[in-house]
């Protein structure tokens, strides 16, 4: 939650002062949900020792859904529980999180830095314009990431609870942002409107406020969420 802010109170201070454009607020917002993909593989691997019986089973069936090569990652869970114990699972279960989330980020990023260069041809409706990162600004990019990546490394420190993250909630809402986030930057970038981008921004604060609430919610329902 505190990386959410972080990412959104930067996005908010460029485009007011910095005149940047919404692709760096895009870059901004993948940044943060790649740079949450370890700090949740954390959690993973420092609460799935603990958990209950109910508590693993519940997080199996979550699994279930999860496929490659014809397996679901349940069955491939237990198999190394059998083998390894929950220990050993653990760091299996946070490794096959940062994996198989991670892949999804890093593409979702290519398409994100592919529509930013092709912006500004999209926008006059000219082929012959060049495409160009010229709408990124790499040494903000940088300072964000590290601002981000503390945040998540601050909240680890201080919040030590061996609490399961709710992955299916982390799902929903890489999803749902992934989809609203560039869908709005494309239509900012074909109407354009300062006013908008500061709007849209805005939305995606309260739908990360509610997201995270329900994601609360979820764990504290659970048996030993706290």
């Amino acid at each position: 939650m505190i990386a959410s802010l972080v990412a959104n109170l930067l996005s908010l201070g460029g485009l007011l002062f910095l005149g940047w454009s919404i692709w760096m607020a895009v870059a901004i917002y993948w940044l943060e949900n790649l740079l949450t993909l370890p700090a949740i593989a954390t959690r993973i691997a420092r609460a799935f020792p603990h958990l209950s019986d109910d508590e693993l089973a519940a997080y199996l069936a979550d699994r279930e859904s999860e496929r490659s090569n014809g397996v679901t990652e349940a069955s491939r869970l237990r198999r190394v529980i059998e083998e390894r114990g929950r220990a050993g699972a653990a760091r299996y279960a946070a490794w096959r999180f940062l994996t198989f989330y991670g892949v999804f980020a890093l593409a979702h990023g290519l398409f994100v830095f592919i529509l930013g260069a092709f912006s500004a041809s999209i926008a006059a409706g000219d082929e012959d314009i060049e495409p160009t990162l010229a709408v990124f600004d790499g040494p903000a990019l940088v300072l964000a990431a590290v601002l981000i990546a503390a945040a998540e490394i601050a909240g680890l420190w201080f919040d030590r609870r061996p609490t399961m993250p709710d992955v299916g909630a982390y799902t929903r809402r890489m999803i749902v942002l992934h989809v609203t986030i560039v869908l709005g930057a494309f239509a900012l970038t074909l109407f354009g409107g300062f006013a908008l981008a500061v709007l849209f921004v805005a939305l995606k604060t309260l739908a990360d406020l509610g997201l995270g609430a329900k994601a609360r919610e979820a764990v504290a329902r659970r048996p030993g969420g706290g």
